[in-house]
């Protein structure tokens, strides 16, 4: 049997499927903006009161870089050896200019801006250990439910 009011049910479906929408909308929002306020409360909770997760995530981007940044540089220093058969300069001046080792230059350190240098005795990297490298999730404390 075919319905005579095709445009009643028609008006009634898409009323149901915005009404659930919404619905479904608001919930998300009232769980979204209550994770936040949980964030806000964990973070002034822990030891890093003024560092909030992103502030924490890109210092220890900035000590990941440097890390490779060291790598990078004693892996060079190496081949320089290796093909010129003596050291670069402490300052890196020499290996520096040459555009097959650095082609834009010899980085320097993104977190503290300063010029890396090499040890003379063992031709390292010295100075830009940066300690604790932990990663951001390793520092966080350990969450805990809040009653709702």
């Amino acid at each position: 049997m075919p319905l005579k009011n095709d445009r009643m049910w028609m008006f009634w479906s898409v009323l149901l499927i915005v009404i659930g929408i919404v619905l479904l909308n608001l919930e998300f929002n009232l769980q979204y903006t209550r994770s936040a306020e949980e964030a806000r409360a964990e973070t002034t909770a822990s030891g890093d009161a003024g560092k909030n997760e992103l502030e924490r995530a890109v210092d220890f981007t900035k000590k990941a870089a440097c890390r490779m940044n060291v790598q990078v540089i004693e892996t060079q220093v190496e081949l320089w050896f290796i093909n010129h058969g003596f050291w670069p300069k402490g300052d890196m001046s020499d290996i520096g200019r040459d555009i097959d080792y650095f082609p834009k230059g010899v980085p320097k350190c993104p977190v503290s801006g300063e010029p890396y240098a090499l040890d003379p005795v063992t031709h390292r990297v010295v100075g830009h250990g940066h300690g604790d490298i932990a990663t951001p999730e390793e520092r966080q404390p350990e969450r805990q439910e809040l009653p709702r």
